[in-house]
């Protein structure tokens, strides 16, 4: 059995928010399934992809932006 981790497409986490486990790179995961039982797989990192860190490059989605009190 062959399992892969695909990469994201958008940005990573931060390390001290996911501990890394290995190199964290936004790409796509490219898998070809050629005969039976045999699979070709590679990760790509497509020509002028930027690699982005939540909360770094880029604001984090899950995290609260500050604003106006509510009363």
């Amino acid at each position: 059995m062959t399992h892969l981790w695909a990469t994201t497409t958008w940005a990573v986490l931060p390390d001290w928010l996911q501990a890394p486990v290995g190199a964290k790179r936004c790409g796509i995961l490219e898998i070809g399934l050629a005969a039976v039982g045999h699979l070709e797989f590679a990760c790509v990192e497509p020509e002028g992809m930027a690699q982005l860190t939540l909360g770094e490059d880029i604001p984090s989605p899950y995290e609260p932006v500050a604003g106006p009190a509510v009363t």
